[in-house]
């Protein structure tokens, strides 16, 4: 246990990765949106961006490059693997339900504000705001764990087998996602996947990519195990 708390301070002394620079990014980008819909507009616009996504984009990111930035230095102070992923693990945690917690309390300033004069809807997005204060702390908590981990098994795959081998596996997996693409197209499946989402709330959905998320955090684990600093 002292270990992974170990860990999680290694990662918390780089609050500029994890804390400062998402949000100047997020933060960034909802200034950008809300001045060009002021200048552009002519009166109420009241339109949703989607821009506050940007900051999972970044979250995928990061889970492709913590292992590169922090592993080696791990293991130089003997912390063992296991403890690695756990300490991680933990700071992904506590960093997703931070930030849900963020979105839900801006959300609620958004709503307060008209969105912010009925100019953009940046927060208060719709379809997710429909599963109430639980259900929007869930999904973006959810979400954003189910991103980084998306990142991080592929930065597991390259340290333990290596660039070439990662390069197979993501070929193998766009050439499978083409067949499918094809076969659904020839037999008209995209109808029956289409109402099967759209019969579906925001939760339920991201409930089902969570099952995807421990199935990367089981691969991440298994391959940190026998990984190489």
């Amino acid at each position: 246990m002292n270990q992974v708390t170990n860990v999680m301070r290694m990662h918390r002394k780089d609050l500029f990765t994890w804390v400062y620079l998402p949000w100047i990014i997020l933060l960034g980008n909802f200034i950008i949106n809300l001045a060009v819909t002021a200048i552009i507009s002519s009166g109420e616009v009241n339109m949703s961006t989607g821009g506050m996504f940007s900051i999972y984009i970044y979250f995928l990111i990061t889970g492709m490059l913590t292992l590169y930035q922090t592993f080696p230095f791990a293991l130089g102070l003997n912390i063992r693997r296991k403890d690695y992923f756990w300490g991680t693990a933990a700071t992904i945690g506590i960093i997703s339900i931070a930030t849900s917690v963020c979105f839900v309390l801006l959300s609620a300033i958004e709503e307060a504000t008209n969105r912010w004069g009925n100019l953009i809807a940046f927060f208060h997005v719709p379809y997710i705001i429909d599963n109430g204060m639980i259900g929007e702390l869930w999904f973006y908590a959810a979400l954003l764990a189910h991103l980084y981990y998306a990142g991080f098994v592929i930065s597991c795959i390259h340290r333990r087998f290596g660039a070439l081998n990662l390069t197979i596996v993501l070929a193998v997996l766009f050439l499978a996602a083409t067949v499918f693409s094809v076969l659904a197209s020839y037999y008209g499946w995209w109808g029956d996947i289409l109402e099967l989402i759209q019969g579906r709330s925001a939760v339920e959905i991201i409930s089902w990519c969570s099952l995807l998320t421990l199935v990367y955090m089981g691969i991440s684990y298994q391959l940190l195990r026998r990984a190489t600093a």
